[in-house]
């Protein structure tokens, strides 16, 4: 039977011109970064649909339509941002983000001193300073603390990271950090300005701050999103179901000129799950196949959370799930949560994995609750999150885009999956 499959799955490469079609359309200004600016999100939801349909998908039988409702609260970054450092005009996203939960505020002050700038602190010299600075005192919401992160030694910044966790959380703060910027989505705002600020050679050697002013506008407001759910009647056991998934959401946008598109998380998995949409309408199976697109992953696996709690089929007559997210790349294997707890059936993914050399390796991990197999898991459900690996500097950024998607995994995944999704039968 194992040898029958790979026969059948080795002889039909997956064209990857449909999934480029389907994360171009889905990374295209239209959309807004697949958000909450300008309801990029239920925009893209439509689009998703109606390549459901084209695919010749079904509606769930209790469903009228491809869609499942729920609403959650979100801080919304609207019109301009803008943080300007000594005279220089910052570009958002590329040189500073803003925190996901700050308020909307304009202001500026003068003369500030950086109390982290000393890469030679030692233990007892980073106590007495942090006993000196929790002393100033904080009066006016345009008093920043001001950190530069970078220069602190690895082991003191990780002694000492609750602390300035606290510090930061209960204060106005720039951080100036030589990594990469990365950004998120958040449901609630909180009374505290915070940015991060990308620390390169523009400011040369920060000693203080002279001047800085700003302007961050946003607004915590209620969103109704889609779960988007299409199916394959089963031919055999229409009961019994497997369950693909992808989440559609990203990032949106922090403010006009910011925008995150997510080519790689996610909408290379919407379009891996398209296409396999695309191949088992085809191709229906024994079980009945559902595919369903969420919404609201990034702000907390929020759409895989409410079908969980809402469930349109018995979550008991769910065979297995895998769940699609970051497989836009694949030179350095592939990643699989769950398998250490799903010993056999990752026994079985792996050995079809090494027998016919679908992806360089597959690595074992434990429960994870990084994306929305989780709370299907949670309930019992059997479920597998694949990602993959290779040359991937985005994540969260403004520079995750089409061009920097490689597919390097993307045909072996298929028909990994396949092959896995066949001998589960």
């Amino acid at each position: 039977m194992i040898l029958l499959t790979f026969s059948i799955f080795n002889s039909s490469a997956q064209d990857t011109s449909y999934a480029r079609k389907t994360i171009n359309k889905l990374c295209a200004q239209k959309y807004h970064g697949r958000g909450y600016y300008k309801n990029g999100a239920i925009k893209s939801a439509a689009f998703i649909a109606s390549e459901m349909k084209k695919a010749g998908l079904k509606t769930l039988p209790n469903q009228t339509n491809y869609f499942q409702h729920f609403s959650f609260p979100v801080n919304v970054f609207e019109n301009k941002m803008e943080l300007i450092i000594n005279g220089i005009t910052l570009t958002p996203g590329i040189d500073f983000i803003v925190n996901a939960d700050c308020p909307s505020y304009e202001g500026n002050f003068t003369n500030s001193t950086v109390l982290i700038d000393n890469k030679n602190l030692d233990d007892s010299a980073f106590r007495d300073w942090c006993a000196w600075s929790t002393r100033i005192p904080i009066d006016k919401i345009n008093f920043f603390r001001v950190f530069i992160i970078d220069t602190i030694k690895q082991e003191l910044e990780k002694k000492y990271s609750k602390w300035l966790s606290d510090l930061k959380a209960n204060n106005n703060t720039i951080t100036f950090v030589k990594n990469k910027l990365t950004w998120t989505v958040d449901t609630k705002s909180t009374n505290h300005i915070r940015f991060e600020v990308k620390h390169n050679l523009k400011f040369g050697l920060i000693k203080s701050l002279n001047r800085v002013s700003w302007k961050v506008n946003s607004r915590v407001k209620f969103t109704s999103q889609k779960n988007i759910i299409g199916y394959i009647p089963g031919t055999e056991k229409p009961d019994s179901f497997i369950f693909i998934t992808a989440h559609y959401d990203h990032l949106g946008q922090m403010g006009k000129h910011a925008i995150f598109r997510g080519a790689n998380d996610n909408a290379c998995g919407v379009a891996m799950m398209l296409d396999m949409a695309i191949y088992y309408a085809k191709n229906p199976q024994k079980f009945s196949i559902v595919f369903i697109a969420f919404a609201g992953e990034e702000a907390g696996l929020i759409g895989s959370g409410y079908f969980v709690n809402n469930p349109i089929v018995p979550l008991k007559n769910i065979r297995f799930l895998v769940n699609l997210d970051l497989v836009g790349t694949g030179e350095e294997g592939g990643t699989v949560v769950n398998a250490t707890l799903l010993k056999r059936e990752f026994n079985l993914l792996d050995s079809l994995n090494k027998m016919n050399h679908y992806l360089p390796i597959l690595i074992r991990r434990g429960k994870a609750a990084n994306s929305d197999h989780y709370y299907f898991s949670e309930a019992g459900v059997p479920s597998f999150f694949l990602y993959l690996a290779g040359p991937r500097p985005s994540y969260h950024d403004v520079k995750d885009i089409p061009r920097t998607i490689t597919f390097a995994g993307y045909n072996g995944t298929f028909r990994l999956i396949s092959a896995f999704l066949k001998e589960l039968q």
